[in-house]
């Protein structure tokens, strides 16, 4: 299954602080107005006003929508937010005033009962004391009913109570936090939905214990997600059926690094691109993982003799992130894990890497990196936790600022195409003591390969790949550097394997300034998520 974005613009979701709600609901016209002290030396003076109108389908709106001007959106507006964000309840005639606004980014964002429209969010750069008028924002009508079919294999309602999460670009949009569960027919129902792109996921059949038995049956649930789920605009009731596949699961032991000591406690799971906001063992950590997960999301913990079932997977291959007792970051991870339906495919004994994963970005700043000091590059932005690099003219990207290992490492991440035609991630790095790029959209947008080698750009040497990237479409990208080979791959697809031997690497002169280690876009808005590197264990063969 493809993994795609639930919509093609990614923002950020963080918490809202430092203002408080006046709705005078006997006006017309809302007002808000914030409370937050002015900065030392600041006055009345320097704060906006911002005012305009929501209209949906040219129709007086009903109850229950409402805008809101936020730092950084968020996937759903509930009370306690709503008492610290400056957000009004919206009049019929979809008017409002903000005044007392400070200057800087400001999102502009409006919810249907407590659900971000994401369609319809507004960026907007707010100067000190400025009256912005006629501000127009025109969401999409929403679906009055929706209600989603989970069918078996041959096509049969699912007949098993499961729980599931809806989620936008930002996180789930279930009014209960703890899901939506199916009814006895496998429907689940949801009303006055924004309309948009969601994602679906199943919860599966996670195991209680930290090992379960090694015989999948037939009763499993997977925990599948299902990406780029589309809800129309509509009076009426929308049916979608989706089909839950037959589940599958993958067994194994996990020692620790001197090859002997159990890894007991450790958690196996799919690979997320997303980690939980309040820790490993908060109430929502599972969720937040699948929001960031590919075709499904399971983990499991290893038990005390070191061996463990994941159980609740997909057909297909997976990437299989380990963690650390308590620790919300991978420590490793196990590549192109194969799974079939109705059995428990072994991966055998895997040992605890010496070295780990250190995770590049934080989600919430640059902390690490600066911006490149590109001519024509467009301010960077963090939104909803992935580095947003607009499209400059030429160039926009990020170069890191800390040490980095010159050999013997290994790089991933997740990259997006969100607008533009040529490469939205060009990953300049070392090789020892010469500076190599791996270019993904390159030339026109459909070329992969290193820049350069012996004096050959990635579009005329002996790595160069014809790839037809989708736009609005993560992709998960692995760069590995040794003596011997510079190897890279795409998802699970392996694009580079060169021999290192009688080679010499360079760089386009272009991004000379994204060395030693650095990310760029050429004309092109790309998204970054899930920056991680590691050093190699050259004594083993490294997974």
């Amino acid at each position: 299954m493809q993994n795609r974005s639930a919509v093609g613009r990614q923002l950020s979701q963080t918490a809202l602080a430092g203002l408080t709600l006046l709705c005078f609901s006997q006006a017309r016209v809302c007002q808000a107005q914030t409370t937050t002290p002015q900065h030392s030396g600041a006055s009345a003076k320097a704060a906006a006003t911002l005012q305009g109108h929501v209209e949906v389908a040219g129709q007086p709106l009903a109850k229950g929508w409402t805008v809101a001007l936020l730092p950084q959106p968020t996937a759903m507006l509930t009370p306690g937010r709503t008492r610290q964000s400056l957000a009004v309840p919206l009049p019929a005639d979809g008017k409002f005033v903000f005044k007392n606004v400070q200057a800087g980014p400001q999102y502009l964002c409006v919810f249907l009962d407590g659900r971000l429209d994401v369609d319809s969010v507004r960026r907007l750069t707010i100067e000190a004391g400025e009256t912005r008028n006629n501000l127009v924002i025109k969401p999409s009508a929403p679906r009055a009913d929706l209600e989603v079919h989970l069918l078996d294999a041959v096509g049969k309602p699912f007949d098993k109570k499961v729980r599931t999460y809806l989620f936008n670009s930002f996180g789930a949009v279930d009014q209960n936090p703890a899901g939506t569960v199916a009814d006895a027919n496998g429907v689940l129902k949801y009303g006055r939905l924004p309309a948009g792109h969601y994602d679906l996921w199943v919860e599966g059949s996670t195991p209680t214990t930290a090992v379960a038995n090694t015989t999948v049956t037939a009763n499993e649930v997977p925990g599948v997600i299902f990406n780029t789920v589309e809800v129309t605009s509509g009076q009426d009731t929308q049916r979608l059926d989706l089909t839950v596949p037959p589940a599958g699961a993958t067994q194994g032991t996990l020692q620790m690094a001197d090859g002997k000591t159990p890894a007991a406690g450790y958690t196996v799971a799919v690979r997320s691109a997303t980690l939980p906001q309040q820790g490993a063992n908060s109430a929502t950590a599972v969720t937040d993982y699948a929001r960031g997960a590919r075709a499904c999301y399971a983990q499991a913990k290893v038990g005390a003799d070191g061996s463990f079932v994941l159980h609740g997977l997909t057909k297909g291959t997976h990437e299989l992130d380990i963690r650390r007792p308590g620790e919300r970051a991978p420590w490793m991870t196990i590549p192109v894990v194969p799974v079939t339906q109705g059995e428990a495919m072994s991966i055998g004994s895997w040992t605890v890497a010496k070295n780990g994963w250190q995770m590049m970005f934080d989600g919430k700043t640059l902390n690490g990196w600066k911006e490149t000091d590109f001519v024509g590059r467009v301010p960077v932005r963090i939104e909803n936790g992935q580095v947003i690099l607009p499209m400059g003219n030429d160039m926009t990207g990020i170069t890191w600022t800390k040490d980095i290992p010159r050999i013997d490492y290994e790089v991933s991440l997740e990259a997006m195409r969100v607008e533009g035609h040529d490469f939205f991630c060009g990953l300049t790095f070392p090789v020892e003591e010469s500076p190599c790029s791996l270019i993904l959209g390159g030339w026109g947008g459909g070329v992969a390969g290193l820049s350069s080698v012996n004096g050959l750009d990635a579009s005329e040497n002996e790595t160069t790949k014809g790839i037809s990237f989708e736009s609005n479409r993560w992709y998960r990208v692995r760069l590995r550097v040794t003596k011997p080979k510079i190897e890279a791959w795409l998802d699970d697809e392996k694009i580079v394997d060169l021999d290192r031997q009688d080679k010499q690497f360079s760089i386009r002169i272009e991004v000379d300034e994204s060395k030693p280690f650095g990310i760029a876009t050429w004309r092109t808005t790309g998204a970054i998520r899930d920056i991680r590197i590691r050093r190699l264990d050259t004594s083993s063969t490294a997974p």
